[in-house]
């Protein structure tokens, strides 16, 4: 395999979680571990906005429910973002992944008496972050990879802001994933990864959680990715009750299920350097911002190696 087939495969394998989605940073683990010495450090800027949610049976509302005082509710965040992968051993790889956040939100207010007016409301600092362990397992295959991975949310973003930035709460997460590379041509390569997992919430009912992800190499120096991840509240929406008072951010703290698709674009820059731009969409939730999100990074690597 020539130099930059092999670095690139490297850098398809490395693109994961520089998404900043609305809500949770961490998607379930991969499947790949870096060589001893081997990191990927990725900084990441998200845009999302919306101007509904989703309630609890999965109906599209306005962000702002009374209806009858707002109207052009609309909700703007911003996540500057980092991911770090650190091979300790060809076999442990740690991670973490954290997040600086602005939210805004705001609505006119058509009350009579107030016509004209806006509420405005805002927050910012860092949110929760994520610190977690990938274990490498045997294969029955050299082509195919697996992985244990164990995940533990660091409750750094607060609760006391205008608008929460956190759970206030620790979290847990276990998640096995398989993954195996494929090539398409001499040098067209691409990878698949597909994982499962439990989130254990100390504030919020318990999670399962997925993804399914792919990626391939459209010309040698540009990648393409496709997700599909999503996350079950074992929450019992059916009988939840309704406030038409308060807005989304009182209750996205909590219980939650979304899916998410996401299209992303890879550019190698350089052997050790990836520019990345992604898109995602909200195609079904409960209890859940109804969103997109634009994010760009840029990521540097190397697979600890001392030959490329």
């Amino acid at each position: 395999m020539r130099r930059g087939q092999k670095v690139y495969i490297v850098s398809l394998i490395s693109l994961l979680f520089l998404t900043a989605l609305p809500d949770d940073l961490q998607a379930v683990g991969g499947a790949w571990t870096k060589q001893k010495g081997g990191y990927y450090l990725g900084l990441g800027f998200g845009s999302t906005s919306g101007e509904n949610d989703r309630g609890f049976r999965g109906e599209e509302r306005p962000l702002y429910r009374d209806t009858l005082r707002f109207a052009g509710g609309s909700l703007g965040i911003s996540n500057f973002t980092l991911y770090n992968e650190f091979g300790w051993t060809d076999w442990l790889t740690t991670q973490l992944s954290a997040r600086y956040t602005v939210i805004v939100r705001e609505a006119d207010i058509i009350e009579r008496g107030s016509e004209g007016l806006t509420i405005n409301e805002s927050a910012s600092g860092f949110g929760d972050a994520w610190l977690g362990a990938r274990l490498r397992l045997p294969t029955p295959t050299e082509w195919m990879v697996a992985a244990f991975n164990l995940d533990w949310k660091i409750p750094l973003g607060s609760t006391a802001t205008e608008i929460p930035l956190g759970t206030g709460a620790a979290d847990y997460e276990a998640s096995l994933a398989v993954g195996a590379p494929f090539t398409i041509a001499e040098d067209r390569h691409g990878y698949f990864q597909g994982g499962i997992g439990y989130r254990l919430r100390n504030r919020a009912e318990d999670e399962l959680v997925w993804r399914l992800q792919g990626g391939v190499a459209v010309i040698p120096t540009l990648g393409l990715e496709l997700t599909l991840d999503g996350v079950d509240s074992f929450a019992d929406f059916e009988n939840a009750e309704e406030s038409d008072d308060d807005p989304i951010f009182n209750d996205i703290v909590g219980s939650q299920s979304w899916l998410h698709l996401t299209g992303g674009l890879t550019y190698a820059l350089n052997d050790w350097t990836d520019l990345l731009v992604k898109y995602t969409t909200t195609l079904d939730g409960r209890n859940t911002l109804d969103g997109a999100t634009i994010s760009v990074g840029v990521a540097w690597k190397w697979d600890g190696s001392s030959e490329l």
